[in-house]
Parts: C-alpha cells; sequence; structure tokens
C-alpha cells in the first residue's frame, strides 16, 4: 500500500448569501438534496461551445456532488467534472535528447470516464470552504449547487445562493476606523486570443473576447459604441489593461466603507486574482484585494497527487473552526 505524503493545498473561505430571504441554512438545504438523490441523479449537464468553430456541435459535460458525507457537523462532498466519451493525452517520458517528444491518446478503462481535477468543499450553516481545482472554481460549485437545489424542489424557484466573500474581521476594524479614499481594478482585456483575428470583423472579434476588461467595458458602454471599437488595435497592443478608478468624495450616510468593499467584493467573488482590486484607505495605505478574502495554504495527506478525502474534510473543518477561534470571522453565519 502506498504510503500517503503531505501536499499543500489553497483553502478558501466563503459565505452562502441567498438572493431571497430564507429560513433554512444551506447546510441543511445541501442536506437534504442529497438525501433525495441518488448519484446518477445529481448529474447536471452542462455544454461548452467551441469558440474556433461555431458550426461544430457543443461539448457535452457532466458535473455532479460525489462521495457527500455528513461529519462533525458538516455536510462535506466533492464535485466532479467529466465528459463522456474524452480520451487523455499522455506525453513521452524519456532521458533520450530529442527534438519532439511522442504524444499519445489514452481511452479511459472500460466503464470508466476520464474527468478534470476535483473541487472539495465543506459546509457548515452558511459558511463554506473550498479546495480548488484548475479545472473547478468557486463559480463552478456556485451554480451546480443552485442546480441541485432546485432540480431536488428543496430552494423556491427564483431563489438563489451565492458563494461571496468576506471581508476579515482585522481588515473591517481597519475600514470601521478609516474612510476609504479610492477604489481601483484593473483588468486584462483579453484573456486568450481568437484563432484568425485577421479573418474576422471587429465586432466579431470584440464578441469572441474573453477578458474580464472587456466584460466591463461593454457593461458601460452603449452597445453601439462598444460594437463600433478596433478590436485589432486593442489586440495589437501588447498586455493591454482596462483601469477604473473610484474617488470616494461623498456618500449617504447609511452607506458605510464595509458595505461598499463588501458589494465590491461580492462582485469580484468568481476572480482568481484578487488584487486586481485594491483600496486606498485613509491612514492605513493601500489594500490589496487579497487581503479582504479569506484564504490559507494547509497540508493535505494525498497519494499519487490525489487528496486522501477523510483526510481533505478533516482539514476543512479544522480551519473553519480556527477562523472562528481567532475572530478572523463571525460564527453567526
Amino acid at each position: 500500500m502506498v504510503k500517503p505524503n503531505k501536499i499543500k493545498k489553497h483553502f478558501f473561505y466563503k459565505q452562502a448569501a441567498f438572493t431571497q430571504p430564507t429560513t433554512d441554512t444551506l447546510q441543511n438545504l445541501l442536506a437534504k438534496a442529497l438525501k433525495k438523490f441518488k448519484a446518477k441523479q445529481r448529474h447536471e449537464i452542462t455544454y461548452e461551445a467551441n469558440i474556433n468553430d461555431v458550426d461544430a456541435p457543443p461539448q457535452e459535460w457532466l458535473r455532479f456532488v460525489n462521495s457527500p458525507r455528513a461529519l462533525s457537523g458538516f455536510q462535506f462532498g466533492v464535485l466532479l467534472l467529466y465528459s463522456p466519451g474524452l480520451h487523455h493525452m499522455a506525453v513521452e517520458h524519456t532521458d533520450e535528447e530529442k527534438d519532439e517528444l511522442d504524444v499519445t491518446k489514452l481511452a479511459p478503462p472500460l466503464g470508466k470516464r476520464f474527468m478534470e481535477s476535483p473541487l472539495y468543499f465543506g459546509v457548515r450553516d452558511n459558511h463554506v470552504v473550498l479546495i480548488q481545482s484548475k479545472s473547478l472554481r468557486n463559480e463552478s460549485l456556485e451554480s451546480h449547487l443552485n442546480w441541485l437545489l432546485h432540480e431536488s424542489g428543496v430552494l423556491v424557484k427564483g431563489v438563489n445562493v451565492k458563494l461571496t466573500d468576506t471581508i476579515p474581521n482585522e481588515v473591517k476594524k481597519k475600514l470601521s476606523k478609516n474612510s476609504i479614499k479610492r477604489i481601483a481594478l484593473q483588468a486584462p482585456f483579453f484573456e486568450y486570443t481568437p484563432a484568425d483575428p485577421a479573418k474576422k470583423s471587429p465586432t466579431e472579434i470584440i464578441k469572441s473576447a474573453a477578458g474580464i476588461g472587456m466584460s466591463m467595458l461593454k457593461a458601460v458602454l452603449p452597445d453601439a459604441k462598444y460594437d463600433a471599437l478596433s478590436a485589432k488595435e486593442l489586440m495589437d497592443t501588447k498586455d493591454i489593461r482596462l483601469t477604473f478608478e473610484i474617488k470616494v468624495v461623498g456618500r449617504h450616510a447609511d452607506v458605510s466603507d464595509n458595505d461598499v468593499m463588501r458589494s465590491l467584493m461580492e462582485a469580484m467573488r468568481h476572480v482568481d486574482d484578487p488584487d486586481m482590486v485594491f483600496a486606498e484607505v485613509k491612514g492605513v495605505g493601500t489594500v490589496k484585494g487579497s487581503l479582504m478574502r479569506v484564504h490559507d495554504s494547509r497540508t493535505v495527506a494525498a497519494v499519487d497527487g490525489v487528496l486522501v478525502l477523510e483526510d481533505a474534510y478533516e482539514a476543512m473543518r479544522q480551519w473553519l473552526e480556527s477562523l472562528i477561534d481567532t475572530g478572523a470571522i463571525n460564527s453567526d453565519h
């Protein structure tokens, strides 16, 4: 038997917030949904369009919560994602000096499916702890939980759950004692370049480009002005970024700096790099977005790079309880 080794994983804390008041916590709702459905019934089908070939059929993906456990006052689970019939690629490993290594397509074993790297999570009341992967992030879990809760009938249609960031209590105290002078957000226009941009019109390029900066620009510009942008010129400029800056010169008496930052972090909850947001606070200086998000690195037992389930669940439990014990977050959620 292979002996487990310890590897470092990044833990994230989120709070479940419902779009309308509900008497149940996310933990209770999730437990009810998981009891209603067996594993196969928990499969959500999603489709991914081929951005490089609009005529190609979309690829089918299935995701579901596996390995649900009710332990130590938590509801745990693992979010899995796979595509039927998908093969994996393997690259040759050799000590020989070669100009090119062989790449082989591998089919899954009979009765099995190759899956993407999973996401592990634990829920206590409305507290949520995540161990994300490259394939599955907070956005994926939030989307799937809404599907599962609605599909099982435990959450009424029209009410959704958001997994939002919370500002650590230490930072909240600084914001409560000092006023925010400026909030800035920097984001890339393009996260990838569309195939054959020279063969597309500027409007087509803009619409097929993926980037937070472009999304922000689209949100504030009228459609006519957005479509008229010369995307070719934008894409020819290296590392072009969009900067939004908000200078705070006054505020309604009922709105605090904590409220402003909480709203901002909710809007940024699916962004992997929170440091694209920062605030200048009077008497404190610059507060980066990463300081307004609760996260930490912890070691978890693993075998061949795969986390040991029980150890992952226990590590998430211990981390959440340590956050409450140290006062980093409030317990009443």
